[in-house]
């Protein structure tokens, strides 16, 4: 099969699958998911995608073609994909749109060849509602977001990155800007587990990061990265800096007895671990 959906194939006059709301892609010998443009109305209710072991799809995942008609998405997840290097293309989307407007839970794991999650510069405004972001076990990925991208998290509130070998800064300068503050303004939960080469958050030189909001900075086994919650300008920094630098809030009873390798220092007697809440 060399696609889900083929609009050559297809009435033009007819949208597809325009009723369903959960659509999941596991095991398929795909090359893509969609040829062509799809009909107007196409997959206009669809609230849940999720796309796992199709070892055959290379390159970039969601084309314009496809992701411009998912504008009811609310949650994305990509598992285990060997090939593929890239979530979206951005390439023919006018400056001012505003995509995934609905957007609010992503989860990227064991993807084994993702270079970034977008192909190219973030052109429009992006992920204004994304809440949720779990990045896992992508060990040729560098960054998470560019400058221009992190602008749009306006309600992000909680990210997760752990396992990512080649990780050197969640937060990069888009390509021709100049060195800028971050806002985003609703971060409370930053996890950063097992990033060996994690150097910064935020790798903008004198630019600096802002999370007013922050309540929770876990870091677990990145031996490089040095931050603490107060870097990040936090307004709540009292209440997530009982134990020093590092909040351990969410660090379970396990990983403080097996991991060797914690490299933090917790002074005083730890007074809370969550073993309920660890999110991985």
């Amino acid at each position: 099969m060399r696609s889900l959906m083929n609009s050559t194939t297809l009435d033009p006059n007819r949208p597809v699958l325009e009723k369903l709301e959960k659509l999941y892609v596991i095991r398929l010998n795909l090359k893509k998911l969609c040829i062509g443009d799809l009909p107007h109305g196409s997959l206009s209710n669809l609230k849940l995608l999720e796309v796992k072991k199709c070892v055959a799809l290379k390159g970039t995942l969601l084309q314009p073609n496809l992701w411009q008609k998912l504008q009811n998405l609310e949650v994305l997840n990509i598992e285990d994909m060997h090939c593929m290097e890239y979530v979206f293309q951005p390439e023919g989307v006018e400056q001012e749109q505003t995509v995934f407007r609905k957007l609010r839970e992503m989860k990227l794991a064991k993807l084994d060849e993702l270079k970034s999650i977008w192909n190219g510069p973030a052109q429009c405004a992006i992920f204004h509602n994304l809440k949720v972001l779990t990045v896992s076990d992508c060990n040729k990925l560098k960054s998470i977001f560019t400058t221009d991208a992190a602008q749009c998290l306006l309600q992000l509130e909680e990210l997760l990155v752990y396992d990512c070998s080649s990780l050197k800064t969640v937060i990069k300068p888009s390509e021709g800007t100049l060195e800028e503050k971050i806002i985003i303004p609703q971060l409370r939960h930053i996890l950063l587990r097992r990033l060996r080469e994690l150097k910064s958050f935020y790798s903008g030189g004198s630019g600096s990061v802002e999370c007013p909001s922050l309540e929770h900075l876990n870091v677990l086994n990145c031996p490089q990265f040095l931050m603490s919650t107060s870097d990040f300008h936090s307004q709540k920094q009292d209440q997530a800096n009982w134990y020093g630098p590092f909040s351990f809030a969410f660090i379970s009873l396990l990983d403080l007895l097996n991991d060797s390798n914690i490299h933090l220092i917790i002074p005083g007697i730890l007074r809370e671990v969550r073993t309920s809440n660890s999110p991985v």
